[in-house]
């Protein structure tokens, strides 16, 4: 729907243009030469006017000022003009004040001519057609015309000055006014309206610079536009002009700059610091000119050099990106090829110092707006596809994130009882970590106590080896013992034979002890006969004794080596579980370190979950 209306848009104007274009401009006659004298002249009329010296010029033509002023001089036949009053004099869109009299009379003027009261002005580009009144109009003899003019110029360009019907009034009035100043303001106020709402819709997005170049380029253009139109200012007049003027030279550089960010081109950065520095320096130029209208002139015909490069530049990367199959850039391409058109229509007609029937370029820079329009209607018709297609994906993957939601909470329930379970298993095992380690440390003060043990029985184990050596030595003295004991029983049992003896010679001279004495001696005689038996069985004693002691001393000496060979193994078993019982002692206390960390990292646990529950 919108490319329709753009359409017959665009159909509207080029019919409304071919319409003006064929309006009858009524009939015309020209006055080609007039006299003319720079300078002013005070009380200057028709009659008053002395015209020697004057130079004759052919219009169009340069008119020299003499302290921004000048007259010009004409006389006419009515008999001449090949068609009836009223007559209306056309003198076009030139850019000058002035004052017209038809003999010696005023009868019109344009702009203000600069006096005490008022400063200078024009009424932009609208053209000038004014009245010969009937009553003035000599029909026999010369009628005389005499123009005052003034611009803040070295010269003026004045165009062909005709005299015309009603309808050739009429056309200038309404047609050329309204295609050279009203089109004008009308492009002025959209140029700016469209520059305002990028303007917006870059601080809405500012990182979306082809909304600030455009918006740029749309206000400067307005800004331009808007003098052409204008039929007053609020700044003196050269210095809108100039300002105006200028501001033609930032749009288009700014315009480079939006299509060159707009079709996404890489341009080394010194080329846009060129389109910086190039309008900045014919700012600079128009500025210091500002107070010569010609000055003026000459360096906006200076700068349409550079406007010119900036279209053809355009029109050039337009094309590219059709090339390349960027599909927005056609209608662009459209709007370019159609302003260059047109401005280099203008161009032309500038640097050769005319004016036309109409100044076409608001009508080539309105194609380009219209052409970015259709372009940006393209961009967001296929935006939006694409934002279908990405609504659709967006719900799809809205379902699939609301059913993970729901698994997430069920799986956030699932954590939270695991948490809880793993809370309560952390408790317990935290507990059985405690009671590990106490279990541990008693297993340690356990071993070291074993430890301890097994030294103090390896200790006596060396003390009972020690003891064993000295019962062998023992043994040893005692058989050697039990061999004196049975040399010392044959002794006795001498001794108590001469005891016996001497017991008899006893009892005799114990008188008191006779009855002991006999008993004596029946017991020494029982006791002599026992000594016999027992010499004679302490021989045999002794010696079976003495056989058996030296058997039980051998048995005693091959057990003490058996038992001191076992009491080595011993030793080395003992030695063995000592150094197993070292390294169980080892294992205990990693055991014990591996609890302290289990226990650290039961804690940590403990305080995660709590962090997650919370």
């Amino acid at each position: 729907m919108k490319h329709k209306e753009v359409l017959l848009l665009l159909i509207c104007l080029t019919v409304s243009y071919s319409v003006f274009a064929q309006q009858d401009s009524g009939k015309r006659y020209l006055l080609p030469s007039w006299q003319t004298k720079a300078g002013e002249i005070q009380n200057g009329t028709s009659s008053t006017l002395d015209r020697s010296g004057w130079n004759t010029i052919t219009l169009p033509a340069q008119l020299l000022l003499e302290n921004n002023s000048a007259w010009i001089y004409r006389e006419f036949d009515f008999n001449d003009i090949p068609f009836r009053q009223p007559y209306y004099m056309v003198l076009g869109r030139i850019d000058a004040a002035y004052e017209v009299f038809l003999n010696d009379s005023f009868i019109a003027s344009r702009g203000h001519i600069p006096t005490s009261s008022e400063s200078f002005s024009l009424p932009g580009n609208q053209s000038a057609c004014f009245l010969l009144p009937s009553g003035l109009v000599k029909t026999s003899g010369k009628n005389q015309l005499a123009i005052r003019l003034y611009c803040p110029a070295r010269a003026v360009p004045l165009f062909p000055i005709e005299i015309t019907d009603a309808r050739g009034a009429q056309f200038e009035n309404q047609i050329v006014s309204f295609l050279n100043a009203t089109v004008y303001t009308i492009l002025a106020a959209l140029c700016g309206f469209i520059g305002v709402y990028f303007f917006a819709l870059w601080l809405a997005r500012k990182t979306d610079k082809p909304n600030l170049w455009y918006a740029i380029a749309a206000i400067s253009v307005a800004f331009y536009f808007a003098e052409i139109g204008a039929d007053t200012t609020l700044l003196p007049y050269t210095v809108n002009r100039a300002i105006a003027k200028f501001c033609l030279s930032i749009s288009m550089s700014s315009l480079v700059q939006f299509f060159m960010n707009f079709l996404t081109l890489k341009i080394p950065r010194w080329f846009s610091w060129l389109l910086l520095l190039i309008p900045t320096v014919i700012t600079i130029a128009f500025l210091a000119s500002s107070n010569d209208l010609i000055a003026i002139g000459n360096v906006f015909n200076a700068a349409l050099l550079f406007i010119q490069f900036c279209i053809l530049f355009i029109a050039i990367i337009t094309i590219w990106a059709v090339i390349k199959g960027n599909k927005e850039a056609v209608p662009l391409l459209i709007g370019v090829i159609l302003g260059v058109g047109l401005g280099t229509h203008d161009v032309l007609y500038s640097m050769l110092g005319k004016k036309p029937l109409m100044w076409l370029q608001g009508i080539g820079f309105f194609c380009m707006n219209l052409s970015l329009f259709i372009s940006l209607t393209f961009r967001s018709s296929h935006l939006y596809k694409d934002l279908e297609s990405y609504s659709q994906e967006v719900h799809k993957k809205t379902e699939q994130l609301s059913q993970f939601i729901e698994q997430l909470d069920k799986t956030a329930q699932t954590v939270v009882s695991l948490s809880q379970d793993i809370d309560e298993d952390a408790g317990k095992a935290a507990n059985s970590a405690e009671t590990m380690a106490k279990g541990a440390e008693q297993i340690r003060q356990g071993a070291n106590t074993q430890m301890k043990a097994m030294l103090e029985s390896r200790q006596s184990i060396q003390n009972f080896t020690l003891s064993l050596d000295k019962v062998t030595t023992g043994v040893h003295r005692q058989a050697e013992g039990i061999k004196q004991s049975a040399d010392s029983i044959s002794v006795v049992a001498d001794a108590v034979a001469n005891v016996a003896t001497h017991m008899e010679q006893t009892a005799r001279s114990a008188e008191a002890l006779q009855e002991s004495a006999e008993q004596g001696l029946a017991a020494s005689r029982e006791m002599t006969e026992s000594i016999g038996k027992i010499k004679n069985l302490s021989g045999t004693m002794v010696s079976r004794s003495s056989r058996r002691t030296l058997d039980s001393i051998v048995s005693i000496r091959n057990a003490l080596s058996s038992q001191q060979r076992a009491s080595e193994q011993l030793k080395k078993s003992i030695d063995a579980i000592v150094q197993e019982n070292s390294s169980i002692v080892q294992l205990i206390q990693e055991l014990a370190q591996e609890n302290r960390k289990g226990q650290q990292a039961v804690a940590s646990m403990r305080k995660l979950l709590e962090t997650r529950t919370a």
